[in-house]
């Protein structure tokens, strides 16, 4: 829990703060960081959640019940409120549902938002904010179930409407939680509404290319010549770079390999207790594939990963990029191996599978799990015996031989192009060549590290666990997010279903700050 700052004005200590629909509490650490102190009040329906909440903010009082029903003018008790953040379901809003029509029953959870008008027109809330996905901007009418195309954005215009009505000013804007501080790319739609005279501010976005935000300055300043590079740089500092998912994955953890088949696989599980899914989906081996040609075939800057020893001091991973110093050499043989991580959808819409590089913000984590790591395993090309197979660098890799295993499969591999036919997705160098025609279309795929030619030993696959899922989300390991509900630990489902619903702190923190102007300094213990 944060101290008590002193150095804050006292009408915000007379003021209440409320978070609804709460969830496990990601909104109200964020606000926690803007204003230094805790939320007063937290209120869900879901008994999980609020165990959650409650085990990490345990100086809020909770209230787990529906949020229609939790009485404002009760709850508040007379005593004035200086914000109310609001995140309601956005299942029936969001484009990762799909376009399944809606039934009648699910219908009320996509008009969630309407208990903020009543919040709204029953107690005098300075600040109101409001999370969701930006699809809630569509939000409209249904017609047998699907949202009407013609009256799109009708009942969001209304809604607002009906925030002016009660004398509030509103404002609403896209923003991505990575431009924040969080590692993850997550674009959320933020409405701010305030009836306190104040204006509404957006934050400044901290992180980010400083190399795009400099183009789009020159491309500012020879548009209007407004603005000279010198002015520019005073007005906006130096962005600090994205946090990364590379930053938040436990390297030390097993990656077992996509080529196991269910026998195989059932007997890892027996082995180490993780229960893994072999074979896999068709979707998402094309998934893989354009990944190794994207970020290992065609990857500049693979990483270097210790396979025999921990991180160092203040390392979050045992890696590094190959264009930085190399770390030190021991007698341990085999201690350092080149992997090409990245991130790969298993499961869920197509728009959401699509490979992504380790080295940016993770993309948005859902509320299923459906985000994996996958680690391509190099080796130079003329070793015999290598280290690092079975998709985890520290065990030894079976004997490579020209009779088949795993490693075999994907060392090296012939690619047809121009054509149809099975040789579109490579052909083992090991078996025949396919038929030769008049035209060249068959080429070697190997892989190249700073000239040298290296072979993939293995590639593993494993689903990120909680915990990274919550690190990418820009939460402290010292959160807690496995609370004991009814005698148990909360399940690792549940874990992920409140993290993929969560709000990321960073960026709730950054509109709190902008927003209420009694604080003076963010708290000292905000991940940077």
């Amino acid at each position: 829990m944060e101290s008590t700052p002193t150095h804050l004005p006292g009408v915000l200590w007379d003021e209440l703060v409320i978070d609804s629909f709460a969830g496990g509490g990601g909104a109200s650490l964020g606000i926690e960081w803007g204003i230094g102190r805790a939320v007063n009040v937290a209120i869900n329906h879901d008994p999980e959640a609020v165990a959650m909440h409650r085990a990490n903010h345990p100086l809020t009082d909770h209230y787990c019940q529906d949020v229609w029903s939790a009485d404002p003018v009760t709850v508040t008790k007379g005593r004035p409120v200086a914000l109310g953040w609001f995140s309601p379901d956005c299942t029936y809003h969001s484009k990762a549902r799909g376009s399944k029509p809606i039934r009648p029953k699910n219908a009320k959870r996509r008009d969630l938002a309407w208990v903020i008008i009543k919040w709204a027109k029953a107690v005098r809330m300075r600040v109101i904010m409001l999370e969701n996905v930006e699809e809630f901007r569509d939000w409209g009418p249904l017609v047998d179930g699907r949202p009407c195309k013609v009256r799109k954005g009708k009942t969001f215009r209304a809604w607002k409407q009906q925030l002016k009505n009660a004398g509030y000013e509103v404002q609403d804007r896209i923003l991505r939680a990575c431009d924040y501080g969080s590692p993850t790319i997550r674009k959320r739609l933020f409405v701010i509404a305030r009836c306190d005279g104040q204006p509404i501010v957006w934050p400044e976005v901290t992180h980010g290319s400083n190399q795009d935000s400099l183009r789009r300055a020159r491309k500012q300043r020879s548009a209007h010549n407004q603005e000279s590079a010198a002015e520019h740089r005073r007005h906006h500092p130096r962005l600090t770079p994205f946090r990364t998912a590379a930053d938040c994955i436990d390297w030390v953890l097993r990656c077992p390999s996509i080529f196991l088949n269910r026998a195989e696989a059932t007997a890892y599980h027996q082995a180490t207790g993780d229960r893994i899914v072999r074979p896999l989906k068709p979707k998402t081996m094309d998934r893989i594939r354009n990944g190794l040609v994207r970020y290992v075939i065609n990857a500049a800057k693979p990483f270097i990963v210790r396979c025999n020893h921990g991180p160092r001091k203040g390392e979050h991973f045992r890696g590094q990029p190959v264009d930085q110093p190399f770390c030190t050499a021991t007698a341990s043989r085999d201690a350092h191996g080149l992997v090409v991580p990245y991130t790969v959808g298993a499961g869920g819409s197509g728009y959401a599978g699509k490979p992504k590089s380790m080295g940016e913000p993770l993309g948005t984590v859902m509320a299923h799990d459906r985000r994996s790591l996958v680690a391509a395993n190099l080796s130079h090309m003329y070793t015999s015996n290598t280290a690092g197979g079975q998709g985890r660098p520290d065990l030894p890799i079976k004997t490579i031989v020209a009779g088949g295993n795993h490693a075999h499969l994907v060392h090296a591999f012939l690619q047809s192009y121009y054509g149809e036919g099975s040789g579109k997705t490579g052909r083992d160098v090991a078996a025949p060549l396919p038929t030769v025609t008049t035209k060249d279309r068959t080429g070697l795929v190997t892989v190249n590290v700073d000239g040298e030619p290296h072979m993939i030993i293995d590639v593993g696959m494993r689903m990120l666990t909680p915990r990274e899922l919550y690190r990418c989300q820009g939460f402290p390991d010292s959160y807690v997010i496995d609370p004991v509900v009814n005698g148990k630990k909360l399940t690792k489902s549940a874990q992920v279903r409140m993290c993929g619903n969560s709000v990321c702190p960073q960026v709730a923190a950054a509109l709190v700050r902008a927003n209420l102007v009694e604080v003076s300094k963010p708290s000292k213990k905000e991940v940077a």
